[in-house]
């Protein structure tokens, strides 16, 4: 929280103790609403913030660690959103206010995970042709697609039963 205070515009300095009360009085529900509704949208501006600080612009290039990275930020947004939502309980318009947003991060979050974290980095970094293979099982009838820079040795890997 102490923070999000800093965050603002005037640089607001509060210590421990202000910062205490400060949240004493918007859980207990006799701020006004314009105090909590201050902070309320203080809240919700980090956690924008947060998510807005993703680096959406170079998907294609991010590696699995670098993806892992700008997902935890996602993460960390609807995190922050759902444990401070409980301190603004008598101030409807800021509770929904943050569930609205939460329920908008974690669609985008469902939306980028298959985008940050299913690409297949190694093999485009290998400067070798990578090719889509359609394998069907002869009993089953079960077709396997997938992508792979060896097709012998995967279909082996398969054959085997080790690659899934």
């Amino acid at each position: 929280m102490n923070n999000l205070i800093n965050r603002n515009t005037e640089a607001v300095t509060m210590t421990s103790l202000e910062i205490a009360e400060l949240v004493d009085v918007i859980e207990s529900g006799v701020a006004s609403k314009s105090l909590a509704y201050e902070h309320g949208m203080k809240c919700v501006a980090y956690a924008c913030e947060l998510v807005g600080s993703c680096n959406y612009s170079d998907v294609e290039n991010l590696d699995r660690e670098q993806a892992k990275i700008e997902l935890e930020k996602i993460y960390e947004a609807r995190t922050f959103l759902k444990v401070i939502e409980s301190m603004f309980v008598h101030y409807p318009t800021v509770i929904l206010t943050m569930r609205n947003l939460e329920k908008t991060i974690a669609l985008a979050e469902a939306f980028l995970i298959p985008i940050f974290m299913l690409r297949r980095k190694v093999a485009k970094r290998s400067n070798k042709n990578v090719f889509t293979y359609f394998v069907r099982h002869p009993k089953t009838k079960l077709i396997k697609i997938g992508k792979t820079i060896d097709v012998e040795s995967r279909i082996k890997s398969l054959e085997c039963g080790s690659g899934g």
